[in-house]
């Protein structure tokens, strides 16, 4: 059995601010930025937060990336769905015991 060997990317401070903050407008998703520089978008996440934190003056006026797909009332329909058919498929019953159906 061959084992693959995991590369990790290094980026340069030089080249994350230059896609994250530089060239915001052509790369608009963690995706996008992530594929520019080789990273993961998951460590592109990790590692804008982290600039951001540590930098706050270089990120003032830098709109942040799209969180997720969904909107607020998506998420909170989606709970509503989930909430419902949750309750539907609990089995009625009566003084803590389940009620036998015939």
């Amino acid at each position: 059995m061959t084992e693959q060997v995991r590369t990790r990317a290094t980026v340069e401070r030089k080249d994350f601010l230059r896609v994250a903050i530089v060239e915001r407008d052509q790369y608009n998703s963690h995706d996008k930025a992530a594929k520019a520089l080789g990273m993961t978008a998951d460590s592109f996440k990790q590692r804008y937060y982290r600039e951001k934190k540590e930098y706050p003056a270089a990120f003032n006026g830098v709109p942040d990336y799209p969180r997720g797909k969904e909107s607020q009332d998506d998420v909170l329909k989606m709970l509503k769905e989930l909430r419902e058919a949750a309750k539907a498929s609990k089995p009625e019953t009566e003084g803590g015991e389940e009620i036998a159906s015939s």
